[in-house]
């Protein structure tokens, strides 16, 4: 796999954010994903060896954006004011964070799946 040197940060619960890491890794280019997980709950299910990392509030998501201003984000779009300007923002509503405001934006996950 020929390296690109980019990396996507996930920010989320632990099992659709992990499904996201492997998908840009193996699907879309990234070089590694890393999943921000705010569920203390989920430490079992995150891997702190490839960088992933339980967060405990939104203080510490800015911090740890603070010198990654170039970084490729998928997140809920409530993480907006926490996130770096001018970071790439891929916005994934979730009805567990953003509730129903985002409704017309939740993806269909199960409309490109064919049985």
């Amino acid at each position: 796999m020929k390296q690109t040197g980019k990396t996507a940060y996930i920010i989320g619960e632990a099992v659709q954010s992990k499904s996201l890491a492997y998908t840009c890794v193996f699907d879309q280019g990234y070089d590694r994903a890393v999943v921000l997980c705010p569920l203390e709950q989920s430490a079992r299910l995150i891997d702190a060896e490839a960088g992933d990392l339980i967060t405990v509030g939104e203080e510490e998501i800015e911090s740890y954006f603070k010198d990654k201003e170039d970084a490729t984000i998928l997140c809920d779009p409530l993480y907006e004011p926490v996130l770096p300007q001018k970071a790439t923002k891929k916005y994934l509503p979730t009805l567990s964070f953003s509730g129903r405001i985002f409704n017309e934006h939740f993806p269909d996950f199960f409309d490109t799946i064919r049985i």
